[in-house]
Parts: C-alpha cells; sequence; structure tokens
C-alpha cells in the first residue's frame, strides 16, 4: 500500500502537466472484482504555446480547458508495462526513492522493445482509449503485481513538437477520491507545443546610399517542395502548404520587420519570396519608388533546425551588395529606390531666342548589379517652346566622354546607354558615380509671357521611370500707350526703339516678338503704336531698359527728351496697371508733359512771355507820353 502510495505520487510531479493529480491516497489496493482491466482516455490538445497554469491531472474529466487549447487528430500512443523496472530499481543498485524511480523510467529507453497496448487513434476531439490490464506479469513472490505504465506519444502529424511531449507513467489501478472504488474511467491530458519555429526579417529600404525600415513590401513563404504556405491552417490548426493561388501574404511593418506571426514552422527549408508587378516595382513610398532585386525570388532562406529536441533557426540573405551572409541568427532584405536625376539650368530669366545651356546629373544606382537592370536610359522632354541643338548632347563619367550618341524623341532627345557596350560596362564598374550630360536649347519666340516653361529630364529603366524635378524658364514683357497729353486720345504711327543697360539695340519681329540685341540700330529695332495707341515688347528677362521714341505721330512733336526708362517684371505684362504711358503733343502747342526736357521748354516759355509783357508795358507809356 505505502509502495503505491509513493508510485502515484511521484506520478503527480512527473507527467507532462504536473502535479498528475494521482498522488497518496488515491491509489489502494485493488479489491478483489471480475475486471480486470481499467479504461484510459488520453485527451491530445495543442497550444501556440504552453499555458502557464498546468491542467490537474487526477484522472478527472476536465470540463473547462484553457484558452486557445485545440483537440489534434491523428496522434497514436502505446503502453509499455514497465512494472519490473520500476522494482527493480526501487530494490536493486542504489535504490531509489519512488520519486526517483519515475523520473528513471520516463527516459527509459524503449529502443526495440515491444509495446503491451496500442491506443485508438486519437479522434476529432483528440480522444484515444485503451483498456490497460491491470495486473502485470511481473511477480513478486509468485503474486502478480499492479501493473506500472509507461505511455510514450509514437507518432503525430509533423508540426506537434515530440520533444514536448514528456513521456507518462502511470500505476493502475486509480481509485475515486476517497474511496477504495476503482474508476470506471481515467482521463489524462498530455499536452503539445506545437512544433516550430516563428520566422521573421527586416526589410530596409536603400536611397542615397542609406538604408531605412521599409514598410508594406510583400512576400510569400514555400518549402522545400516548392508548396506555398496557406493562409488557412488545416483541420488541427497546423500551417498547411499548396499551391501559390491562396498563399498567406506576409507584409512589413513600420519597422521592416517581415515576421511568420501565428505560423511556426516545423524543422525544413524555406524560402521567403518578394511579391513585385510587372515592373518589378515592391512598394511605392511617398515619392521614393522601390524595386526588387535579382535575388527576390530567394530573399531570405530559413532553416529551421533541431538539434534534439531544441528548434534553432539560421539564415540566408543578401546583403546590401548583393553578397549571400550564410548561416546568420538574423536577416535583412533589400529594396533600392529608383535614381531620380537632377537638372540645371545656366539662366531661368530669359529673352526670347536665348541659348540655354542645360545640365543633367544622374547618380549610377548602388543597386546596378544587384538589380537586373536591362535598361538605363535618359530622356530629354522639353516644352515646345525650346529649340534643341541635338549636336550639342555630350555625356560623361568620371571626365571620360560616353560613346552613346543622342537621338532626336519628339521635341528632346534620347540616350540609351545600355545600347552601347563600352558604356554599359564603364557604367556597371561606377556604381554611385555621376553621369553628366549638357546640351544646348534656345527660347523659340511664341511662347506665353509669365508662363512656366518646362523642361523635364526622365532616368527610363526597366523597373520605374524617375522624372527630376521640372526645370523652367521664363520669359516676360511689357505693354505701353500712345496718348495725346492733352485729351489722352490715342495716338497712332509713333516710332521707338528698345535699348538695354549695355547700349544694345533690341530688334523685334512684326509681331514685336524679341529676336536680339544688336550694336545699332537694324531694319528690325522698330515698334510702332497701333490704332488704339498700344505697342508692346516681349520675349525680355525681367530688368530695366530705355524706350526712345524715334519719330512722333503726325502732327505731334517728339519731346526734348524722347527717352522712357521701364522695367520689365514677373507682372509687368500681364497687369493691366503696369502699362506704360508715353505722352505726345500737338505741334505749335507747348508741351505739357513728356520727355525730361519739358521743363527747360517751361522756363523758356515763361521768360518769352514776360519779354512780351515788358515790350509792351513800355510801348503803351511812351505812346501816352
Amino acid at each position: 500500500m505505502k509502495i503505491k502510495k509513493k508510485l502515484f505520487g511521484a506520478l503527480a510531479t512527473l507527467a507532462l502537466l504536473l502535479p498528475l493529480g494521482l498522488g497518496m491516497g488515491q491509489v489502494a489496493k485493488a479489491e478483489e472484482t471480475t475486471k480486470k482491466t481499467q479504461t484510459v482516455i488520453l485527451h491530445k490538445l495543442q497550444y501556440e504555446s504552453l499555458p502557464t497554469d498546468n491542467l490537474k491531472n487526477d484522472g478527472n474529466s476536465i470540463k473547462n480547458l484553457p484558452e486557445g487549447s485545440k483537440p489534434v487528430k491523428g496522434v497514436k500512443f502505446v503502453a509499455y508495462d514497465v512494472t519490473e523496472e520500476y522494482y527493480n530499481l526501487r530494490n536493486t543498485g542504489k535504490k531509489m526513492s519512488a520519486d526517483d524511480a519515475y523520473l528513471a523510467l520516463q527516459n527509459l529507453n524503449i529502443t526495440g522493445r515491444n509495446f503491451t497496448k496500442e491506443f485508438s487513434v486519437t479522434n476529432e476531439e483528440g480522444e484515444a482509449k485503451a483498456d490497460l490490464p491491470l495486473e502485470s506479469d511481473y511477480t513478486i513472490n509468485g503474486k502478480n503485481q499492479d501493473a506500472i505504465y509507461l505511455i510514450v506519444e509514437n507518432y503525430a502529424p509533423s508540426n506537434i513538437n515530440q520533444s514536448k511531449s514528456t513521456n507518462m507513467v502511470l500505476a493502475l489501478p486509480v481509485y475515486n477520491t476517497d474511496t477504495n472504488t476503482k474508476k470506471d474511467k481515467v482521463h489524462l491530458y498530455p499536452k503539445n507545443e506545437i512544433y516550430g519555429k516563428e520566422l521573421s526579417f527586416t526589410k530596409y529600404g536603400v536611397k542615397d546610399g542609406k538604408n531605412k525600415p521599409l514598410a508594406g513590401a510583400k512576400f510569400r513563404l514555400k518549402d522545400s517542395n516548392g508548396s506555398y504556405l496557406q493562409e488557412q491552417h488545416d483541420s488541427n490548426g497546423f500551417p498547411s502548404f499548396s499551391d501559390v493561388s491562396k498563399a498567406k501574404i506576409f507584409l512589413s511593418n513600420d519597422e521592416g520587420v517581415v515576421s511568420t506571426d501565428g505560423y511556426k514552422l516545423s524543422p525544413g527549408t524555406y524560402t521567403f519570396e518578394e511579391y513585385a508587378d510587372q515592373n518589378g516595382v515592391t512598394v511605392t513610398a511617398g515619392k521614393d519608388t522601390y524595386h526588387a532585386n535579382k535575388n527576390s525570388q530567394n530573399i531570405v532562406i530559413a532553416n529551421v533546425v533541431d538539434n534534439k529536441g531544441i528548434l534553432s533557426v539560421n539564415y540566408s540573405y543578401f546583403n546590401n551588395d548583393g553578397k549571400q551572409v550564410k548561416n546568420s541568427s538574423d536577416a535583412f532584405a533589400y529594396n533600392y529606390a529608383t535614381t531620380a536625376p537632377e537638372k540645371e539650368v545656366d539662366d531661368s530669366d530669359v529673352d526670347y531666342t536665348q541659348v540655354l545651356t542645360y545640365t543633367a546629373k544622374l547618380t549610377i544606382p548602388a543597386d546596378i548589379n544587384v538589380s537586373n537592370y536591362t535598361k538605363f536610359d535618359l530622356v530629354d522632354r522639353p516644352d515646345e517652346a525650346l529649340i534643341l541643338d541635338l549636336r550639342s548632347v555630350t555625356a560623361e563619367l568620371n571626365d571620360n566622354k560616353l560613346n552613346t550618341q543622342a537621338v532626336k524623341e519628339g521635341n528632346g532627345f534620347r540616350l540609351s546607354f545600355f545600347e552601347n557596350e563600352e558604356d554599359k560596362a564603364l557604367i556597371l564598374n561606377n556604381a554611385g558615380k555621376e553621369i553628366e550630360v549638357t546640351y544646348k536649347m534656345s527660347v523659340k519666340p511664341v511662347v506665353d509671357l509669365e508662363t512656366d516653361v518646362n523642361n523635364d529630364i526622365t532616368f527610363d529603366n526597366n523597373f520605374h521611370p524617375e522624372t527630376s524635378n521640372k526645370v523652367i524658364v521664363k520669359t516676360y514683357g511689357k505693354k505701353f500707350i500712345k496718348e495725346d497729353a492733352n485729351t489722352n486720345a490715342p495716338l497712332v504711327g509713333a516710332k521707338f526703339v528698345v535699348k538695354n543697360s549695355e547700349g544694345k539695340f533690341a530688334e523685334f519681329d512684326k509681331n514685336s516678338n524679341f529676336l536680339g540685341w544688336k550694336d545699332t540700330v537694324t531694319d528690325h529695332s522698330t515698334i510702332t503704336s497701333g490704332t488704339d495707341g498700344s505697342f508692346e515688347v516681349k520675349g525680355l528677362a525681367t530688368g530695366k531698359y530705355t524706350l526712345v521714341e524715334t519719330k512722333a505721330p503726325a502732327g505731334y512733336h517728339l519731346p526734348s527728351d524722347p527717352t522712357f526708362d521701364f522695367e520689365v517684371s514677373e507682372t509687368s505684362y500681364g497687369n493691366e496697371k503696369e502699362v506704360l504711358t508715353v505722352p505726345n503733343t500737338r505741334s505749335g502747342i507747348l508741351p505739357s508733359t513728356g520727355g525730361k526736357g519739358i521743363y527747360a521748354l517751361i522756363v523758356i516759355g515763361t521768360i518769352a512771355v514776360a519779354g512780351a509783357v515788358i515790350y509792351f508795358t513800355k510801348r503803351r507809356k511812351q505812346t501816352e507820353a
């Protein structure tokens, strides 16, 4: 009797879900009965992780199982009669205590040994049953001893962790609490943690040589058979693998972390594939577009290894330079932002016909040898108001002139560097260096004034074309009105020329569009007021200029100083309040307004009038005398 109490006391401390609860006071010597077996029901449960509170394994059925537990179907158990081994451990050699004997039995080597009884395979409820003999064939002093069994799980689905399912030692018979009545059924709850490891790595976006966590990248996971992890678990709640159509998609979070959270993978080799669109684009983050590299189909490889029941993961991945790192405890993956070209122009405040020099710079992508670049073009797309000098287009890299010739495309050009093998090789060997392209364009004398004239440069590649910030030039103008100084009537036929601060004269076409600067007045220098008195100049850069009247309207005087200073600004053409009035006076009438000589004329006129008054006054006095 004391031996049996110790047996079940030890059992209470050594079963998987300790304490087993079949402790002292629950086992008594079997009463004489015709029943030679006791029904043992095993309840197989699975957990994502072992609960902190152990189930009370006292042989009774448990109504309220821990949250998150699920029955496991398809598990097999067998029972070995270890009664003789128990007594040998107790009575020979070191004469172990009952507790130590139970520990030894749990780790008993059963290789090649026949089991005594096989349980039924666990059903949908996770239950397996067996009627175990109450007495062992082992005898002491000719008497059969109560049986002691080692219950072993000998088969489970691949995702069940065998190492976490400790062998159970059970001594029969088991009695109802505080009675000598044997239980009809003994309920035991071995349980397992899902056998597997969660996988994770960190995703980075690379831009301008700097790494930052990249959110929103998409990945699929496949096993060594080429099957993909599915969104849904199998009927036992384990990860399942099938075709790609229903593959689970994992997203990198704000910290760039990609994790199979909720999916524990059993030992084996798994490969993460990165999802990209037809252009190779993986993530668009704000203005930045990231693309996959040539290793995207095996961007991270995870090996889940079982070392005597202890699982570990080692990773293989490709570093920022595209070199594979193996047997690492963690992993990283990289996407690359497509390089955007930069562009500048030597002047943005321009005249019509002005020749402009544009400079475009493209940094060769850091991933040029990591990603599958098959197209590497620079394309210029200017406004229709710009005229390209195709022969002026040149490209250099490291002070070496590139051989690729510009081909006219639309109003601009295209440079297809990878179509020239020498240039392609040079580019591939100079990741991070700059290609510099210079070319000349002139402004057509038809562009709208005070309006942006755009010029875009685009890096056209097989991933995602990237366009620079627009380079803008503008040109401006000035409006005038020729009027009668006294009546404000518009005057037609007045003729003018325009000078700049350097004393050069502007040339205009028939529509007053600026054509260029000359040292002297030419046939194209003159502009004339129309029937409504208006005239204008178009296509000048902002700045100060001088309007010179060269011929007055019929019946009108030229001012003594026929020059009028004016300023071209960003609003001087479009703002009606900035129209400059240029007055004239009729012939025979003292000018009342106009050029800078008006004040001298007023003085002369005043003196003449005063002289006439004095003369006639003296004459009158002489007559009266």
